[in-house]
């Protein structure tokens, strides 16, 4: 006789307990890891400066973490506040790159000159989560994509994470190395002033650029620039800032 409330036992169904088990065994370590470097990070993430030495050249910026990666093409730093984008906009910021974060709401709080007037290409990259560090692969994938941006898209160009630290980073200094030819160590030396728990991790990912992984990187950075557009356009005017399509005019 069925009992009225069965469980199902089949070896589907065990896999499929077992897939749900595993997912929830990794959100929790992905969980834990967070919370660890979190704790363990001192000020990194909180300080209200950018770390004595990393930058020579910042504009003089009020954003912190912003550097010159390179001058008139590639700007970084933590996610800007309104008055950061402000800043951005008034110095002549042409391309927004954006890692994993939604910018609206800071570009549509900014109240501009009257005669002011942007149009500001904007770039979401999805998918380069903090944890995502710990992959290669991953990064190469981002890596590649990020250089294939930076030769499209119209410049200067502004990159930057939540705190400009570690994600954006890692993209400015494979750029530095991969395409601008830095010295690996030079770069990592500058790039350990942050003391964040994310340099190890970093700084042996840099030391991996081999010449056949360069040449790797770069062939999919340039598979990447037939394939990238925009994801939206900031359209300022009138003193405001708003999202638009992307306009197909060159």
């Amino acid at each position: 006789m069925a009992q009225p409330y069965s469980v199902m036992t089949s070896p589907q169904c065990s896999l499929r307990r077992r897939g749900a088990t595993h997912a929830l065994v990794r959100w929790a370590i992905g969980a834990i890891a967070a919370a660890v470097l979190l704790v363990t990070s001192g000020c990194v993430y909180f300080a209200k400066r950018t770390p004595p030495g990393f930058c020579t050249q910042d504009l003089g910026a009020p954003i912190r973490n912003f550097c010159v990666v390179e001058p008139l093409v590639l700007w970084e730093g933590e996610r800007p506040t309104p008055a950061d984008a402000r800043w951005l906009l008034e110095h002549g910021v042409a391309s927004v790159v954006s890692l994993q974060l939604d910018d609206r709401a800071t570009f549509r709080a900014i109240a501009l000159p009257s005669d002011l007037q942007r149009s500001v290409q904007y770039f979401r990259v999805r998918g380069f989560s903090a944890l995502q560090l710990l992959s290669r692969a991953r990064i190469d994938d981002r890596v590649a994509l990020f250089i294939a941006i930076v030769r499209q898209a119209p410049k200067p160009i502004y990159v930057h994470c939540r705190a400009g630290v570690d994600r954006t980073v890692v993209l400015a200094a494979a750029y530095r190395v991969l395409v601008q030819g830095f010295d690996r160590e030079e770069v990592i030396a500058e790039i350990a002033r942050f003391h964040s728990p994310w340099f190890s991790v970093e700084s042996r990912y840099l030391r991996s650029f081999t010449p056949a992984r360069r040449s790797m990187i770069l062939r999919a950075a340039s598979a990447w620039e037939q394939r990238i557009r925009a994801s939206a356009e900031i359209h300022c005017l009138h003193g405001r800032c708003d999202f638009g399509p992307v306009s197909d005019a060159d």
